[in-house]
């Protein structure tokens, strides 16, 4: 069912108990970047992200504006747990309803790639029970590693973007944490395609 170019994305979210931001509640999840490695037919990959770095009065406007432009309507979309991707979309659609078409379009061509480590079509000890990205990718590809990377999880992601838009953190250090965060979405969405390579070739 997935049609070429396959669209490997991620989002990663920030959260607070006292909302920041215009239209999220508390504890709603704040989409702040994407990663998202194309696979075309031909083997050939190319890669896209975004990151807000300086937010503006319309936080997440110019966050679907790029999707829109590197989202290539005709492949499908996929991600790892999908649901959270398309609960994001959902709220983006709700904030910019001049997106929503787009944005239900991505939700309804999704594929989730995780169902294939959680319904048992693929399983392993050393999952440990899990369908965690974390947990399966040492043991499907054990030569990518969230270990030496200076973000390592969701969680240290979203305390360093909160770090990156505030106005007391210098400006060195804004670039080193942008960098940072860059590199882990962008592992997460290329840890999608190489598990996805390892399961073709099975």
């Amino acid at each position: 069912e997935l049609v070429f170019p396959l669209q490997f994305f991620d989002y990663e979210g920030y959260s607070s108990a006292i909302p920041l931001f215009d239209g999220f509640g508390a504890y709603e999840q704040v989409p702040f970047q994407y990663s998202l490695h194309i696979l075309h037919e031909d083997g050939t990959i190319d890669h896209k992200e975004f990151l807000i770095t300086e937010p503006s009065s319309d936080l997440t406007l110019p966050l679907i504006e790029r999707m829109k432009a590197d989202i290539d309507p005709k492949g499908t979309v996929i991600s790892w747990y999908k649901s959270y991707e398309s609960q994001r979309n959902d709220k983006l659609a709700e904030l910019h309803p001049e997106y929503a078409p787009f944005l239900k379009e991505l939700n309804d061509k999704m594929f989730d790639l995780m169902t294939i480590f959680s319904d048992g079509h693929y399983i392993d000890p050393a999952f440990k029970g899990s369908a965690s990205i974390k947990k399966v990718l040492p043991v499907i590809v054990p030569s990518l590693s969230y270990k030496t990377m200076n973000i390592h999880e969701g969680s240290q992601a979203s305390e360093r973007w909160e770090k990156l838009i505030s106005t007391k953190t210098s400006q060195a250090a804004k670039d080193k944490i942008a960098k940072d965060l860059l590199e882990y979405c962008k592992l997460d969405t290329w840890a999608m395609v190489e598990i996805y390579r390892f399961l073709k070739n099975l």
